[in-house]
């Protein structure tokens, strides 16, 4: 998955813009430099906005998402704009848990371990319960939603199987991914078509 999205025209389109702007001493370049720096600013708003109707949490507020973020602008020696989503993978605990309480060991009368099961989503409506999740709160005083890796031990206490933290989503994954920017490629593409037709407007009214 790609960590981040460009905005650029095709080949084809440059050789059209190029034509109609004969005589008028503009580069096709400086046209798209400014058509695709003004649509890499909408779609990263239209983008962050879709992750927010799409995924749960606080991390994936639109406002969260826009802060770790960030614009490459398009110049006329390359008129491209790259919009950069990087975040580290964030925890399931950062979209959604069903509790957050550090969880207890108890046991039934045959002797097996229970405890109350946690539920979590990333997505919206998607709740689920996690299998063998239980919360825990490290000697640093963290607080995670770990599981139990089947067949592993931990250093400190051979007897019991080591922890791994549950994972869920990068921005990266997020933004890139058929929900978001599936969903919003189109839109992507005419908001692309439209900034360029509004500056080619303005250089041959001007």
């Amino acid at each position: 998955m790609s960590e981040s999205v460009g905005i650029q025209v095709s080949e084809e389109a440059l050789k059209s813009i190029e034509k109609k702007l004969e005589g008028t001493g503009k580069s096709g370049n400086s046209v798209l430099k400014t058509a695709v720096n003004n649509t890499a600013k909408q779609a990263q708003r239209l983008l962050t906005g879709k992750a927010a109707q799409v995924y749960t949490g606080k991390v994936s507020r639109k406002s969260a998402i826009m802060s770790r973020s960030s614009i490459v602008k398009a110049n006329t020696k390359s008129p491209t704009a790259i919009i950069k989503f990087k975040s580290p993978v964030h925890e399931i605990k950062e979209f959604h848990v069903s509790s957050l309480a550090i969880s207890k060991t108890t046991y039934r009368k045959d002797g097996r371990r229970s405890g109350k099961r946690i539920k979590g989503n990333v997505l919206k409506g998607s709740s689920k319960p996690l299998d063998n999740a239980f919360v825990v709160q490290f000697k640093t005083g963290h607080v995670s939603v770990v599981s139990r890796v089947p067949g592993s031990k931990m250093r400190s206490n051979p007897k019991k199987e080591k922890l791994k933290k549950l994972l869920s989503p990068s921005d990266k994954t997020m933004v890139g991914g058929e929900k978001v920017y599936g969903a919003s490629q189109k839109e992507i593409e005419n908001l692309l078509y439209t900034q360029v037709n509004q500056v080619m407007d303005k250089v041959l009214g001007g």
